[in-house]
Parts: structure tokens; C-alpha cells; sequence
């Protein structure tokens, strides 16, 4: 301390500047599980950098209690590694005290960071003490935020990290004292490191479905489903973060048909009209959900209401561009065996050939991907060859996945990912990251390989391996993933082992939630039912361990559902009718 004082109503403290990083960004750079193929002494080394780590902020916190006073806001941000040359030189500081007060203060404290909140039975040094149970906690398992929303996760963590790591003794005893006790019995197991990925694959099916018919909303005029935020920007109809992607997910995953939810989408588009022509955020989504679904009239009106906006569109993408839009004309074109339509799909790939020329060379923000890069244009391409066989279309391709291929860069593990904006990581996932470029790769593959592009393939591929994911969704998370490496099994035998790690790895963000399962979206501070980011994607990419899934992903193209069928449900005529 360098000094305190009083000015008007408020107290100061001024202290030393403290050199290193914040605790998680430290944490970015050295934890192995985020590398693929991360050996036992990494584990270990990192283990044992963890424990002192540990040890050193518990020092230091004892020495505040000791004078009298808790911090009250101890979290991995507030926490400063230096590094010296070694692993024993590193020095550790503690900073932001604003919240600090007296040790015999009963008040909680009114802030705290996502996941290091005490339980409200908690008061003075208790306070700190959970948070530092927390902090060791999220040193192995990183993913505290969601413990606002599931505190019985923090238990199911703890069992991964002492399989996953030989901790120093006392370690995880130090964490599990001071976590609340656990509520509901565990319904999710992390035991296997692989397997057949299909051996739980319908149980969990079945929990998601159910968590997400206990969260629907019929009387609201908003939302269906909870999803993420943007479902209130876009509307809360669409495919990515509104009820056409449930209801999707829910048909493709054989959970049935739901009359009352379809009304509600069906009135939604009538009531509220939806003012983008995108795929995932807008008519076309919606348009190819009640097209499976059986409603082809009204699927048609949408698709004439968004022709005017699709004249404007100058957006590439798929996320809400015109590789999206194209994709789905195509499709319908080709379900409703209408030449006009197809007609309509070529003028946007005509379109979006003509925005590739004048496309400027990739920025310093990273978008390659399936969501917001390249990659979809050439999925949509590669499509239209298929469809024509014209190789310009497969000229637009190469030169399409070669934009997303700049925005890659060789990370330490010998993966290729794309680059994130700020330049501190690398990204794995499908919207944004190696997932989605590996989706056109591979695709591209099949009909023009180079030696370039299969080496890229592989380590494409070698990205989607990392065993902790920061999200489960499907555009940023491990359900991504598992969408990803269900399309290639087929050609990759040394993917089935990944792909079933990572469906057993799900189990480390599902929540027990009303009788069923569900995920926390972005962020992990809220549980999300939508496709993008919740319980829906990870239907999705379930779906597509069992043989189907995303749109335009695989092979095939989908066809109708007729109204008065179950898409395979095992809930039969009693689901349908309500």
C-alpha cells in the first residue's frame, strides 16, 4: 500500500503497479488440454505450476485476513502472474480491493464475477475462502461460469480434473470442502475416454428433448424457446436462435411434431414479420424449417416476401448472406421441382462470384468459417457443380476456400485455426474456425484434391480434436465439432475415437433442468434451447452422429415431412395432437 485516503463520501487505496498477466490469460497460454495430444508430463508439469499458483494466492489472502479484512473479489482476473525464467521464478499478486471490507462485516458482497459468487449462505473470510476453491477449480476445469446457473456442475469438474490430472495431495480436497453439497444425484458420467460414439447418444437425445419442451413459452408472442440475446434483435422465429431451429432439431432427431409450437411459428410469421431474407437469422431459415415440417404454402409466401430484400443483400455469408439464401433455393428448387427456383439459386451464385473478385484480402478480424467466412459460398458452389456440373462453380469453390485457408495460421499442436481478432488465440469451432473452413475443405477435396489442400485437411481436422471446448453450442462449441467430424468418419478411421470423446464430453456442460438436459449458451452464464448456441445444436450434432443433422452439411438434401407423419418419433399420436 502506498497510501489511503478520504475524498467526499469515498475511501482510496493506492497501491504498487504489479507486473504479469491476469490468471486467465496466463491460463490461455499453458493449459495443455486445450492442445490436442497434450502428454502426461504436460499434464503434470502443469499440475504442479497450478498447485503453487494456488498456494501463493491462499498465502496472500490469509495475510489479508489476518489484518483484519477480506477482498471479497477474488477471481482469475484479479489475480497477476509474473514469470520469470522458470517455472519457480513466478511471482503472484493480488489486486482490486474496491470490494474489500472488515472480517466481522455480515454483508455479502453486492458484485462478483460469473462463477466465483459464494452460495448466500456465505459471510466475511467464508466469502473468499469459496472463491478460492473456485479459482483452484477453474485452474483445471475452466468453465466456473456456468456454476450461477448449475452449482452441481462445479462436483462433475472436480471428478474430471483428478482423472484428468495427477494433483498434488490435498488439492481437490481443498476445493471440495468448501463447495455446497451436491443437491440432485449425478445423471451425467465423464468416465469414458472413448468408446463407440452412439452408446449414449439416444439417452441424452431424449433428456435434451425434454428440457426443451419444459422450457417453451407458447403464451409469449416474443419467443418460443430461451436462447441466446439475439433472438430479441432478429426476431424470435428464426432458424439460428428461434423456434424454426428447434422445431428442426426436434424432427431431424426423431423427437415428433409439436401442432401447438408449428401454430405458434406459423402465427409468429404472419403476426410479426420478419425484415431479413438471411438463412439463420431471417425467411429463409424459417422457409426451409416449414418446408421439412410439411407447410409448404406458407413456406412459399415467405420465400416471395423475401425476394425484394434479397436484391439488396450484399452479403456474402451464410449466416444471413447469400450463400445461405442460395442454398436453401437450391434446395427448395429441388424438392418442389421448380426450374425457376434453381434459376434464382444460380443468379445469387452469379452474385456471389462477382463479390469474390472484388472482395479485399482478409483483415485483421478473423471470420473465416461456416457462419460469417468463405466457407459457405463454397459449400454452396460446390453444390451448384454438383447440381450442373459446371466446373466454374467448382472454380468458385477453390478460390472461395482459399480465402478462408489465409485466415488460418499453424498453431503449436501442428493444427491449423483461424486467427482471432486481437491475435492472443486460435479458433477451433464451426461459425468462426477451423470446423467450418474443414466442412468446405473436405467437400472440395472429393471433387478437385491437391497435396496443399489434403495436408490442410489433416490439420484442419487435428484442430477439432482439443478436449476442453469453452462452449458445448454448435457455432462456437463442441457440438461444432461433433457436426464436423460426423462428416468425415467415413473417410477418417482415426476420427471415431475423437468423435466419441467428444460426445462423452458433453456431459461436462449438460445441467439437470425440469427433468431433462440442458446446455448454457455463449458465455455459459444462461441456458440456451436455440441451434447457434443451446440444446438444439447439440440435437443437432447428436442427429448427426446417428446419420443426419445440419442443413447442406452432408450429402443429402432433406426432404418434406408431412404433417400427418412423426419424423420416427417414439412418442407417436399423443405428441402430434397436443
Amino acid at each position: 500500500m502506498i497510501d489511503r485516503f478520504s475524498l467526499w463520501e469515498h475511501e482510496f487505496l493506492a497501491i504498487e503497479h504489479r507486473g504479469g498477466v491476469q490468471l486467465g490469460a496466463w491460463m490461455a497460454m499453458h493449459y495443455p488440454l486445450m492442445n490436442v495430444g497434450a502428454a502426461p508430463a504436460d499434464l503434470a508439469g502443469y499440475a504442479a505450476r497450478v498447485a503453487r499458483i494456488g498456494s501463493e494466492v491462499e498465502r496472500i489472502i490469509r495475510a489479508v485476513h489476518a489484518r483484519g479484512l477480506t477482498h471479497g473479489d477474488l477471481h482469475t482476473n484479479n489475480v497477476l502472474v509474473d514469470s520469470g525464467d522458470t517455472a519457480v521464478d513466478e511471482t503472484v499478486s493480488l489486486i482490486d480491493f474496491e470490494i474489500s471490507r472488515s472480517v466481522t462485516d455480515t454483508r455479502r458482497p453486492a458484485l462478483g464475477a460469473a462463477g466465483f459468487r459464494s452460495p448466500r449462505n456465505r459471510r466475511g473470510i467464508a466469502v473468499d475462502e469459496y472463491a478460492l476453491a473456485i479459482l483452484r477449480l477453474r485452474m483445471v476445469v475452466p468453465y466456473v461460469a456456468m456454476y450461477d446457473v448449475s452449482p452441481d456442475s462445479a462436483h462433475v469438474h472436480l471428478a474430471f480434473a483428478e482423472r484428468r490430472f495427477p494433483l498434488p495431495p490435498g488439492y481437490a480436497d481443498a476445493i471440495r470442502g468448501r463447495l455446497e453439497p451436491v443437491r440432485l444425484a449425478a445423471t451425467h458420467d465423464t468416465e469414458g475416454d472413448g468408446g463407440q460414439a452412439s452408446v449414449a447418444v439416444n439417452e441424452v437425445i431424449d433428456g435434451v428433448v425434454k428440457a426443451i419442451e419444459a422450457s417453451a413459452t407458447p403464451e409469449r408472442v416474443d419467443r418460443l424457446f430461451p436462447g441466446d440475446i439475439t433472438q430479441f434483435t432478429v426476431g424470435g422465429a428464426g432458424f439460428g436462435c428461434g423456434a424454426a431451429g428447434v422445431l428442426y432439431a426436434l424432427a431431424v432427431a426423431g423427437a415428433g411434431r409439436f401442432r401447438e409450437y408449428e401454430d405458434w411459428l406459423l402465427a409468429s410469421v404472419t403476426t410479426s414479420p420478419v425484415l431479413r431474407p438471411g438463412f439463420y437469422d431471417g425467411i429463409h431459415g424459417i422457409a426451409y424449417t416449414l418446408d421439412y415440417l410439411g407447410h409448404r404454402d406458407a413456406a412459399a409466401q415467405l420465400v416471395d416476401q423475401a425476394r425484394p430484400m434479397v436484391q439488396s443483400t450484399r452479403n456474402h455469408d451464410v449466416e444471413s448472406g447469400l450463400a445461405g439464401i442460395g442454398l436453401n433455393l437450391l434446395h427448395l428448387g429441388q424438392i418442389w421441382g421448380s426450374p425457376e427456383l434453381e434459376l434464382e439459386a444460380f443468379r445469387v451464385g452469379a452474385r456471389l462470384r462477382d463479390l469474390l473478385a472484388v472482395a479485399t484480402s482478409p483483415g485483421r478480424e478473423g471470420r473465416a468459417g461456416l457462419s460469417y467466412g468463405w466457407s459457405g459460398p463454397a459449400l454452396f458452389a460446390l453444390r451448384l457443380f454438383e447440381h450442373a456440373g459446371e466446373k466454374v462453380w467448382l472454380d468458385l469453390a477453390e478460390q472461395a476456400v482459399q480465402r478462408d485457408l489465409e485466415e488460418c495460421v499453424e498453431a503449436g499442436d501442428d493444427s491449423l485455426q483461424v486467427r482471432d481478432p486481437a491475435g492472443r488465440r486460435t479458433l477451433p469451432y464451426l461459425g468462426v474456425g477451423s470446423a467450418g473452413v474443414l466442412l468446405a475443405v473436405d467437400r472440395l477435396n472429393q471433387h478437385r484434391p491437391t497435396p496443399e489442400r489434403e495436408k490442410a485437411a489433416r490439420m484442419l481436422t487435428r484442430a477439432c480434436a482439443s478436449e476442453i471446448v469453452a462452449h458445448p453450442g454448435l457455432m462456437l462449441g463442441r457440438a461444432g465439432l461433433i457436426i464436423t467430424l460426423s462428416q468425415l468418419r467415413s473417410r477418417d478411421e482415426l476420427v471415431e475415437p475423437v468423435l466419441a470423446r467428444h460426445v462423452d464430453r458433453l456431459a461436462l456442460h449438460a445441467v439437470s433442468h425440469r427433468g431433462g438436459i440442458a446446455f448454457p449458451g455463449n458465455q455459459l452464464m444462461r441456458l440456451s434451447m436455440d441451434v447457434s448456441t443451446g440444446g438444439a445444436g447439440v440435437l443437432l450434432a447428436l442427429a448427426a452422429v446417428n446419420g443426419d443433422g445440419l442443413p447442406f452439411v452432408g450429402a443429402g438434401t432433406g426432404q418434406a415431412l408431412p404433417l400427418a407423419t412423426t419424423s420416427g418419433s417414439t412418442r407417436g399420436s399423443e405428441e402430434h395432437e397436443r
